[in-house]
């Protein structure tokens, strides 16, 4: 997949918190059915279903209830990958390698790993809204209705 490709999503529309923005619930779950995090992340899968904060594309008449077309990109994709997966356990077996060569004691390298855990999920969480900005998802059309 090439890093700006789409991925497309069908949601509803449950609010409109400012101008602009949209909260939505997905409705399918698109391609994250290939995905290999698909169980990472929880939008439209599951009976609990997150509500999804997106901007609006200008010219949109939408309304509460509405289907619509909810598009994020692979580059997105790849990043939060990265940022939940890969750098979390590169950081830990680093981590874990570096205190255990140092002190010779596993105990003491598993308990520096748990901590470098913490500190990085802690890092995540406090800057939730500076990533948030950067994984934004927009709303680019009504989805078609299918008659059956």
């Amino acid at each position: 997949m090439e890093a700006n490709e789409p991925i497309d999503h069908i949601a509803v529309i449950k609010a409109f918190p400012s101008p602009g923005i949209a909260d939505v619930v997905m409705s399918d779950s698109g391609q994250c059915d290939s995905c290999a995090a698909a169980k990472l992340c929880h939008h439209g899968v599951g009976p609990e279903k997150t509500v999804l904060s997106v901007s609006v594309a200008p010219g949109l008449e939408l309304k509460v209830g509405d289907k619509v077309v909810v598009r994020g990109t692979e580059a997105i994709h790849r990043r939060a990958i990265m940022l939940a997966t890969v750098i979390p356990c590169l950081g830990l077996v680093a981590v874990m390698a570096i205190v255990f060569i140092l002190t010779l004691s596993s105990g003491l390298a598993a308990l520096a790993g748990f901590g470098a855990m913490i500190l990085f999920f802690l890092l995540l969480f406090v800057f939730r809204d500076k990533l948030a900005r950067e994984f934004r998802f927009s709303v680019v059309r009504k989805a078609e209705e299918r008659n059956q």
